[in-house]
Parts: structure tokens; sequence; C-alpha cells
């Protein structure tokens, strides 16, 4: 479950980072 939850939390981070890089173009 651990690990699952830490594979939530990087892809979070990830879709935040694209959101960002979307939103500014």
């Amino acid at each position: 479950m651990l690990v699952l939850e830490s594979q939530v939390q990087i892809l979070k981070a990830s879709l935040r980072v694209v959101w960002r890089e979307t939103v500014r173009a």
C-alpha cells in the first residue's frame, strides 16, 4: 500500500508540472 501511495504522490507531482507547462503555453 505504501508503494502505491508513493506512486500516487509522484503522479500528482508530474501532473502538476505538466499542467503548469500547458497553462504557460
